[in-house]
């Protein structure tokens, strides 16, 4: 019986353990999609149930380890017992970065790259652009009056061209 008690321990630890790696992975998939949603503004309205999501998975992973770490029929090993401590202390650790995200996603000015394009570049873009515009038009006018410049050119030197002819048609 004891060796089958050690058999439901040792079980018992590799299910929470794994457990722990379920609720780690839901996490990190959680936060990809959080991220996913408000840099692109495709599901921004999820982003509240994603949100609540990540803290319930990291609620229960914290109360996962700390119901192993605490309990004493279990009897985690030294090696065991080190990792759980690392465990908690990342995912305390992620959590407080996560809530500063968070707080950093709600300000009015979360993407400093969309204010920056909205007052500097798209003002600029469309100046560069009117001068392209403007530009353009310049070129075809100058283009259409050295076209009818070199047409008129060219009636001048046919008209010469018929004159010369003419005369050394009546010279000879």
């Amino acid at each position: 019986t004891i060796q089958r008690r050690s058999l439901t321990t040792d079980q018992y630890v590799y299910d929470q353990f794994v457990q722990a790696r379920t609720l780690w992975l839901q996490i990190i998939t959680q936060f990809r999609m959080y991220i996913i949603n408000r840099l692109s503004s495709i599901a921004e309205h999820d982003l509240d149930t994603q949100t609540h999501d990540i803290e319930i998975f990291s609620r229960e992973l914290v109360v996962l380890l700390n119901d192993l770490k605490s309990n004493k029929r279990v009897g985690l090993d030294f090696e065991q017992l080190e990792l759980v401590d690392r465990m908690l202390g990342l995912a305390r650790r992620w959590h407080e970065d996560f809530r500063k995200v968070k707080i950093i996603n709600k300000s009015n000015s979360w993407r400093l790259d969309r204010v920056l394009r909205t007052d500097k570049l798209d003002p600029s873009i469309k100046e560069i652009a009117g001068m392209v515009h403007a530009l353009q038009r310049n070129i075809d006018a100058n283009l259409s009056s050295e076209i009818t410049l070199l047409s008129n050119t060219a009636t001048n030197l046919i008209a010469i061209l018929w004159t010369i002819t003419l005369i050394g048609l009546l010279i000879v």
